[in-house]
């Protein structure tokens, strides 16, 4: 399973399911012999059945402290950094954690990890939406001071909700993230030491590679997986 998040998974204008993520996994499964269909399924929805019900993948999951132990994990297939967002022309700059507290209100995607981080930091003045697109709406209408966002993806927020990138400015980043492909806990190590083989495959012969800069190009490699948590 996965959600629309371009560019790592969205229809294309043919209405076919492609992305970042889509290409990673469909390499993936035709390296291991895997034929399973992808279902596009509301980001909650999807995060209760991989907690609740066996043989479940679920792509891309940011792998973190509340996480960790839930799943297995393929990966890291991507990183990024999680920050809070203002408008260009707002007078809020650089903030301190102390100084983001302080805000009337951050815009979060309900139960998105960026949720889950920016509550477990003790953050009281989030505002939760069920379409990560309102977070912007609300920004540029002055009905939240900042939202939550990644350094991959606030621009291309900005463009699907009507804007322009350069109407957003990075204001604070509060986490470093490596998002992976995830499994129940059900899914057998050889399964997925055999899906994280041929990622590593697709990383040495060039493929990963190819595919990571054609949907984000100023990314870079994952760096070594993060497996343990403060």
């Amino acid at each position: 399973m996965t959600e629309l998040d371009p560019p790592a998974q969205y229809y294309s204008e043919s209405g076919e399911l492609t992305g970042f993520g889509i290409e990673i996994v469909q390499e993936i499964q035709t390296l291991v012999g895997n034929s399973d269909p992808i279902s596009v399924v509301p980001w909650a929805r999807a995060y209760h059945m991989i907690e609740t019900e066996d043989n479940v993948v679920l792509f891309l999951m940011a792998r973190n402290q509340l996480r960790n132990e839930k799943f297995k994990w393929v990966g890291p297939v991507l990183e990024f950094s999680f920050g809070l967002y203002a408008k260009e022309d707002s007078e809020i700059s650089s903030l301190s954690e102390p100084e983001a507290r302080n805000l009337k209100s951050i815009g979060v995607y309900r139960n998105d990890v960026r949720d889950q981080i920016l509550t477990q930091m003790g953050f009281e003045n989030l505002k939760r939406v069920g379409d990560k697109l309102q977070n912007v709406k609300m920004l540029m209408t002055n009905r939240i001071d900042a939202y939550a966002s990644s350094s991959l993806s606030y621009g291309i927020d900005a463009s699907e909700a009507g804007y322009k990138e350069s109407d957003l400015k990075l204001v604070m980043t509060f986490q470093t993230i490596q998002a992976y492909i995830a499994m129940s806990l059900n899914v057998p190590d050889h399964v997925v030491a055999s899906w994280n083989s041929a990622l590593k495959s697709m990383i040495d012969d060039g493929t990963y590679i190819k595919i990571l800069k054609k949907y984000y190009p100023t990314a870079n490699l994952p760096t070594k997986a993060i497996t343990e948590f403060d």
